[in-house]
């Protein structure tokens, strides 16, 4: 991580690692759902098969023992629990980042101003709300909601992706949807000119009756529990209702292990050899909103303009999983600007790892 001075937006090799989403690649409002014991999707409903399977967590490399060396010596990589998050030495080559807060949230609006400056195939930028240890308890709840944009691979022309995810980890459901930015073509030129060039204001609205996402004003995708008073039962999504444990906050940059069978579809295919890297994207400010259940409205609970890297609030991710190509390490410096500069950015960035060319 990287506090950088505004104006200043410099390529940096400093990075911090992500745990971040994995996602389905259903068409549209198609749901997903996948069984991690067959390694095959379960109940699909508009699934795209064409890859293969619906889900990043499962497939080929699903079994841990298959990709990773599992131990419980620090030395070597560990994958705890059910499997999802690895931990060690896994043999990755790359770095990437990302961050989450220390206190978790039970429904809330969620925002930032985000730079999303990924040109490369198969690489992805999130702001997303993800219940804690979801992949390593076998049978525990997970949850977990997206809003990412992609570098460029096969939704370059809807790069805004959106997504909600429930179930566990044997068995989660997903309902991706890839979008575009509003009032542009759906080209991969002017989708890149207009979410790729500047600062965008990205939000999450959660609450127990729906979840909406924002993109500069806009609302792209608001989803309504069926357990909402009024919810049209064939519009209605049964999800909403299971979005009912704490999650906290995290911001990341990674690229997708171009060795999935899904990848190309997903994200593209991320060159490891020719990619020009470091890639890193910029993070002004986090504001975050409690949920007020009287009013139905929101009220400011706290903003972070990155002025400092407060560890009181934010914590460093350190692991990989089994469709991550780098391994996020707590190898990176903090550079805290002055405390008297008006604004600062965090950045966030993908590097290839120490030792490699």
């Amino acid at each position: 991580i990287r506090l950088m001075k505004r104006g200043h937006l410099l390529h940096s090799n400093v990075t911090v690692l992500a745990l971040v989403t994995l996602t389905s690649f259903v068409q549209q409002r198609g749901l997903c759902i996948a069984d991690s014991d067959t390694g095959a999707p379960g109940d699909a409903i508009s699934c795209d098969l064409r890859s293969g399977t619906c889900d990043p967590l499962i497939g080929r490399r699903h079994n841990a023992s298959v990709s990773f060396q599992v131990s419980h010596d620090t030395g070597v990589c560990r994958c705890p629990g059910a499997g999802g998050s690895c931990y060690g030495d896994c043999g990755r080559k790359f770095d990437a980042a990302e961050v989450a807060t220390v206190e978790t949230f039970k429904y809330g609006r969620f925002e930032t101003r985000l730079f999303p400056d990924l040109r490369a195939n198969g690489t992805l930028v999130a702001f997303f709300l993800y219940k804690n240890d979801s992949d390593k308890v076998p049978g525990t709840s997970w949850t977990e909601i997206d809003f990412e944009v992609h570098g460029m691979g096969k939704h370059s022309a809807e790069p805004i992706q959106t997504n909600i995810v429930t179930g566990n980890m044997g068995r989660r459901t997903l309902s991706e949807m890839f979008l575009a930015a509003p009032r542009h073509r759906k080209n991969m030129n002017a989708q890149m000119k207009a979410i790729k060039d500047s600062f965008h204001h990205f939000a999450i609205e959660w609450t127990p009756s729906y979840v909406s996402w924002y993109f500069d004003g806009h609302r792209l995708r608001h989803e309504v529990s069926c357990d909402a008073r009024g919810a049209d039962a064939e519009e209605c999504s049964p999800q909403v209702a299971r979005l009912n444990k704490a999650m906290n906050l995290r911001m990341s940059v990674w690229p997708l292990d171009p060795s999935m069978p899904w990848a190309e579809h997903w994200a593209g295919i991320f060159d490891r050899k020719n990619a020009k890297l470091p890639l890193t994207v910029y993070y002004d400010y986090v504001r975050v909103y409690d949920y007020e259940p009287f009013s139905k409205g929101f009220t400011l609970r706290w903003t972070d303009d990155f002025r400092s890297f407060k560890t009181s609030r934010w914590e460093r991710s350190q692991h990989t999983f089994l469709a991550n190509e780098p391994h996020f390490r707590d190898n990176a410096v903090i550079a805290a600007t002055n405390a008297t500069d008006a604004r600062a950015y965090l950045a966030l960035s993908i590097a290839r790892g120490p030792g490699v060319l």
